[in-house]
């Protein structure tokens, strides 16, 4: 026999239930929980946060479009030279050597542009993701230099230089547009979602003025009706250093203020 502890009743001792309240003669195990334990939660990530000054990123990008320009400049000299001088060259058309010093702008400038931005970007805000700049940058520009010397060399040579000026300040609206709308994919992606319309409308304008700019300084220094090899680089160098440093100031300058807008510096602790 035993006791029902519910109610005292005393069953037969093969009944597993009371034949009184029907409890059960033994206890259930208590299971172990078998469901994980929830894991702890990890604090949200710092939001990106503008670190400097806006004139401190304005210089550096200045400085940064300026040595891609001049790493440019130099990669066109070699390339020139060795043209000038080598036997083979002669046979080449003019189209092959065009496209030549279009794919050779393009990937240099372009891949030194992006990389040394891209350095700019991280140092000031600094989160992941900022190589994709390097990729927009350089698609871009490669997309424009060959885009250009596709075009027909009567259009640049046999006009005037207002003309060429002109022609100049449209291919850079064409450029900047492109390389400002790749870029502002990155910026929603890595800085602040949404909200970056103006940017490549911002940059679009400073390559034209940059370009036209350029186009201006070289007219000044290299005159068609008197060739000469060493002027011909030095209208190049005077084209780039203007172009750059122009194109840097009408970017950098806009795009600290929207970064500084868009990523305000943190409040002290």
């Amino acid at each position: 026999m035993w006791t029902c502890a519910a109610c005292g009743v005393p069953n037969e001792p093969h009944a597993i239930f009371c034949s009184s309240c029907g409890a059960m003669r033994y206890k259930a195990p208590v299971r172990e929980s078998s469901l994980p334990e929830p894991a702890a939660e990890l604090p949200p990530p710092d939001p990106p946060e503008f670190r400097g000054t806006i004139a401190g990123f304005a210089a550096a990008w200045v400085g940064v479009t300026l040595a891609a320009g001049f790493g440019a400049w130099i990669s066109q000299s070699i390339l020139s030279f060795s043209m000038r001088f080598s036997s083979g060259t002669s046979e080449w058309s003019m189209f092959a050597v065009r496209m030549a010093f279009g794919v050779v702008f393009g990937f240099v400038f372009g891949g030194l542009l992006g990389t040394l931005q891209s350095w700019v970007l991280r140092r000031r805000i600094q989160r992941a993701g900022w190589n994709a700049w390097i990729f927009a940058t350089l698609g871009g520009i490669v997309a424009m230099s060959v885009g250009s010397n596709l075009m027909p060399v009567s259009m640049w040579g046999d006009t005037g230089v207002a003309a060429r000026i002109g022609m100049a300040s449209i291919v850079g609206l064409i450029a900047g547009g492109l390389v400002g709308l790749l870029q502002s994919r990155v910026l929603s992606r890595v800085a602040a979602p949404g909200g970056w319309t103006g940017w490549w409308l911002v940059s679009a304008g400073a390559f034209a003025l940059g370009n036209a700019a350029g186009l201006t300084a070289w007219s000044l220094v290299f005159d068609s009706s008197e060739y000469s090899y060493p002027k011909l680089m030095l209208a190049g160098l005077a084209n780039m250093l203007c172009d750059s440093s122009i194109t840097g100031l009408l970017t950098g300058l806009p795009l600290a203020r929207m970064l500084r807008r868009r990523c305000p510096p943190l409040p002290e602790a």
